[in-house]
């Protein structure tokens, strides 16, 4: 689809995008995914407010044109209104800029990006106007799985990345990473520190099988002291059983993108890294964020059943289990071997999945219309 910034007159239309990070990955990933994407592919000049702009320049270190990344300390001082402003998740907007956006004239479409989820509601509430206690007019932009949602982030030239990072470019990757020649089932290990990792190691260890894991930056740190006695510098591997570990650096997001797709099998939590292993198209297992009334496990349950329409009960009920034993409902011991068993079956079904999401428009077209619509 061509580039909105036509629809808008001869400049480029401006966004401004705020994002307050909670969770220390996910929220920046998306965040920069956002004004990349609109910037990019929709001629839009962007400004991302967001309190990580050290991760934003670790993630994409090379920035993007039309990108501007700025502290959100400085937001309330230095906003002006501009055509959209765009707040994201937990971000909110004080009363100063509320006061600069009506001393323009209100013609800033206000519009904010909510959480990822697949529960059936978001449907009904996408695209909505939220009236505020001042009069002023915010549209609800709820992304997601289905047509009727806001959709999920995907580059246009992602099916082109992921045809060119054939096998031998993999092999050349890990092997940078540090893998050398290490045999055994390559799996991406990117988790919240309530995983039952300790039990997973133990169970990998004995295998039959070898398994080389890769353990993201600053992750399951507790659990690999606890199983190896030390957690390892990246790049440095430490064995046990037949189960091999090598711990990565930070990575930016072209390399993470990177490792999924050179993995078997893929762990992944939250958010942005969910999105990416869909696009990896490579089985996957997802960890919502935990939730201490175990709301999490309903937000699981939901994608599951949108993921694995249609499977036969066998795959279906392999990939349930572990997952929700992954979750901190059940054994990961006792759940692991029918998963595994199911593994290639699970690893269709998902592609399947996949297929019906990638014949979609993807978010960033859906909120340029969006926007285009109600500017």
């Amino acid at each position: 689809m061509a580039s909105f910034a036509s629809s808008f007159g001869a400049s480029r239309p401006a966004i401004d995008i705020v994002c307050r990070v909670v969770d220390y990955y996910g929220d920046a990933g998306i965040g920069w995914r956002l004004a990349a994407g609109l910037a990019l592919e929709h001629g839009f000049d962007t400004c991302l407010w967001i309190d990580r702009p050290d991760m934003i320049a670790a993630m994409a270190p090379a920035g993007a044109p039309h990108v501007e990344v700025r502290h959100l300390d400085d937001f309330e001082a230095d906003y002006r209104a501009r055509d959209v402003l765009l707040t994201t998740f937990d971000s909110r907007i004080g009363d100063a800029v509320r006061g600069r956006i009506r001393a323009a004239g209100d013609r800033t479409l206000r519009v904010h990006f909510e959480y990822l989820s697949a529960e059936p509601w978001i449907d009904g509430c996408h695209g909505l106007p939220s009236l505020k206690a001042d009069g002023s007019t915010e549209w609800m932009f709820m992304p997601g799985f289905t047509a009727a949602s806001g959709g999920l982030i995907r580059e246009r030239n992602l099916a082109a990345m992921r045809a060119g990072f054939d096998r031998p470019g993999q092999d050349a990757f890990l092997d940078r990473l540090g893998a050398g020649i290490e045999p055994g089932r390559r799996v991406s290990l990117f988790c919240y520190p309530e995983a039952p990792a300790d039990d997973w190691f133990a169970t990998l260890a004995s295998a039959p099988e070898p398994t080389l894991l890769f353990a993201a930056h600053g992750v399951a740190i507790d659990s690999v002291v606890r199983f190896f006695g030390t957690d390892p510098a990246p790049g440095r591997l430490l064995r046990q059983g037949s189960l091999a570990l090598l711990r990565l650096p930070f990575m930016p997001q072209v390399d993470y993108d990177r490792l999924l797709l050179a993995c078997d099998l893929n762990f992944v939590r939250g958010e942005d890294s969910w999105i990416r292993a869909h696009w990896a198209r490579r089985p996957f297992v997802w960890q919502p964020y935990i939730q201490t009334d175990g709301a999490h496990l309903d937000k699981l349950d939901a994608f599951l059943a949108l993921a694995l329409a249609g499977a036969p009960a066998g795959t279906a009920d392999s990939l349930r289990r572990f997952a929700h034993a992954w979750s901190g409902d059940g054994s990961v011991a006792s759940a692991w071997p029918d998963f595994l068993a199911a593994l290639p079956a699970i690893g269709r079904q998902l592609a399947a999945h996949v297929d019906r999401l990638e014949s979609q428009s993807d978010c960033c077209t859906r909120l340029a219309i969006l926007i285009r619509d109600r500017l």
